[in-house]
């Protein structure tokens, strides 16, 4: 049995027996309160407490090559290919510089605006996208509670992690179809945790990207934020699977994969060691799951809640 087939039969038996728990939640001041007026496919918004440095050239650390982005904005819509991101830099100046860098590399379809102190950069033509420059030149917006209610209510959900900082916080409408395309670019991509969000019916999940080190690493691009940085990830989702007992087939099974229990603050949580030297604690409150997920066994048992 492929391993995403035995994650989800373990998620959906740990939905039948977990009561709900105590925890501090993320202050509103740190989630997203307003997102670009389009439809989307899945959303993150990268704000960290300090600029984080994109440094046009690769071999570069002089200082006038050194541009300070103050945050990111990365809208999807159905595909990796049809996104799209708005930087927010630390000055007018530092934005025509960086509308620069993204120019000198051509792609077919991509297209670079500024706007005051933005940077706009997407990499296709549709008519999506279109709507999705018009939005962000007009600074068009929508309330996140409005348009997408579940994803609001998750993402007041998420935990506030002792010794974290928050980097940045997102969310997918429908994470059963599209969990991909916000993660495909990230060490977090594996094809069993994807498979298991597909499987368990997932329609809507909320996260943070969480940090325990600073000053982030420099970037060359957006993506390096994941690659060059040591980051946790937290994902808070509710299931429409129903809940059927799989008692049987787990203990059978649970040997075979690797996959072990844990006591977390009086909660069972079980381990998943995943490609990528990534580990997996999920827990199962009422009718939600908290996934804790970073490239070290004892720092996502801390994200979970041990002491």
């Amino acid at each position: 049995m492929p391993l995403s087939f035995f994650l989800c039969f373990i998620l959906i038996f740990a939905a039948c027996e977990q009561d709900s728990f105590s925890y501090s939640k993320v202050p509103a001041n740190q989630l997203i309160d307003q997102i670009p007026n389009v439809e989307m496919a899945g959303y993150l918004l990268l704000k960290p407490e300090t600029p984080m440095v994109f440094l046009q050239d690769k071999d570069a650390k002089k200082s006038a090559q050194q541009l300070k982005i103050q945050s990111i904005e990365i809208v999807f819509r159905e595909s990796q290919i049809d996104h799209a991101f708005r930087l927010m830099s630390h000055s007018n100046h530092d934005a025509s510089l960086l509308s620069k860098n993204f120019k000198r590399i051509p792609q077919p379809g991509s297209w670079t605006f500024t706007h005051e102190s933005f940077v706009m950069h997407g990499n296709s033509q549709s008519s999506w996208a279109n709507k999705l420059q018009t939005t962000w030149r007009n600074e068009e917006t929508a309330s996140f509670e409005s348009r997408y209610p579940k994803a609001w209510n998750l993402s007041n959900s998420l935990p506030l992690i002792p010794n974290e900082t928050i980097l940045g916080t997102g969310f997918i409408p429908n994470a059963q179809k599209n969990s991909a395309i916000l993660f495909e670019n990230t060490t977090f991509y594996t094809e069993e945790l994807i498979s298991a969000f597909r499987l368990l019916r997932i329609n809507t999940m909320a996260f943070s990207l969480l940090s325990d080190t600073g000053p982030h690493q420099d970037i060359n691009n957006v993506f390096d934020i994941f690659g060059r940085n040591d980051l946790g990830l937290v994902l808070v989702a509710d299931s429409d699977y129903p809940s059927i007992l799989l008692n049987f087939l787990i203990e059978r099974l649970s040997g075979n994969y690797g996959v072990s229990e844990i006591q977390i603050a009086g909660r069972t949580g079980r381990i998943i060691g995943l490609p990528n030297n990534n580990h997996l604690i999920f827990i199962i409150s009422g009718s939600s799951l908290f996934f804790y997920i970073s490239d070290s066994l004892e720092r996502s048992k801390k994200l979970a809640g041990a002491d």
